[in-house]
């Protein structure tokens, strides 16, 4: 066990720059909402429709890796590190904190045209430079934390418990730590006509849309739809027209569940000109919008 001593020095002359963000207070915060081995959300480039599940890994320090949160903790301004990394390392004179995630190769929802079907095209997030913005799950708040990062690295790891595994390192940018309510109007609940059909078919048919949260809706439909014979993960399409507009939403969904009459869906595309694209924050936005000025739609806090 070595006791690392956090000391504070007015000499300009030190050749190793202390983050920023490096304090007792800051570093137990990210210690305690982002501790390594925690499942978390993310999403890439402040497109907070975009989110997804990943773990962490380790953290970095100074290019020494830790494992377990065993081997490391703050106790009165002292940074107490156990384990594989022997040797003294103070908060002044740390050069480097980053968190490691997995590599994931993540897919982009495509429409093509001559074949008339849906393909998922490999697309990274995890270029050198992008902003990935982490939700923790550590705390039963109202409030979720969130935490702006910025990838630094690329790399399969050589040796240790995870040797041969790709991943990711992320540097985290304190000033970026919020707490959002994410509960606030998220979900909207109402009672729109639509049309839905198989996402290869022309033959629509009546539904209604029951309540819609961020990408995921709920849809009644009629005994005897294509719908009670579909299973989760097969898509269908899903149109519906702004209330006292021509304005028409066609979107792409994928089945999450089904019980009974009832259908949870989650929005994978929307159809532009004449293909099925991503989801955009802005796209989210405009269908929300939309349905509020429905006079049967509401918000649930």
């Amino acid at each position: 066990m070595k006791l690392l001593r956090s000391h504070h020095s007015d000499d300009n002359s030190k050749t190793h720059a202390t983050p920023g963000w490096l304090s007792q207070e800051s570093l137990q915060e990210l210690m305690d909402l982002f501790p390594i081995g925690q499942s978390i959300q993310h999403f890439p480039e402040y497109h907070n429709e975009e989110i997804e599940n990943t773990v962490i890994l380790a953290y970095c320090i100074n290019k020494e890796f830790i494992y377990s949160m065993a081997d490391i903790q703050l106790d009165d301004e002292q940074l107490i590190i156990e384990g594989d990394v022997n040797k003294p390392i103070t908060l002044s004179d740390i050069d480097n904190f980053y968190l490691i995630v997995p590599f994931v190769e993540h897919s982009q929802l495509d429409y093509v045209r001559n074949k008339s079907h849906l393909v998922d095209t490999p697309i990274n997030n995890y270029s050198l430079g992008n902003s990935i913005t982490l939700l923790s799950t550590s705390t039963e708040l109202r409030c979720e934390p969130q935490l702006d990062t910025t990838v630094v690295r690329q790399m399969v790891l050589k040796g240790g418990i995870y040797a041969n595994n790709k991943v990711v390192a992320l540097e985290p940018i304190i000033d970026g730590l919020e707490h959002v309510d994410r509960r606030v109007f998220q979900r909207v609940e109402t009672d729109i006509e639509i049309d839905i059909a198989p996402i290869k078919s022309p033959d629509f048919m009546p539904a209604q849309l029951m309540d819609y949260c961020e990408k995921t809706a709920r849809i009644a439909f009629q005994e005897g739809s294509f719908l009670s014979k579909m299973n989760a993960t097969e898509s269908i399409q899903l149109l519906f027209q702004s209330y006292k507009s021509t304005q028409k939403f066609l979107l792409a969904a994928e089945i999450q569940k089904i019980e009974k009459t009832d259908a949870v869906v989650s929005f994978t595309g929307i159809k532009k000109g004449r293909r099925f694209v991503d989801l955009e924050n802005v796209d989210l936005l405009a269908i929300k919008a939309s349905l509020l000025q429905h006079p049967k739609t509401r918000p649930l806090h």
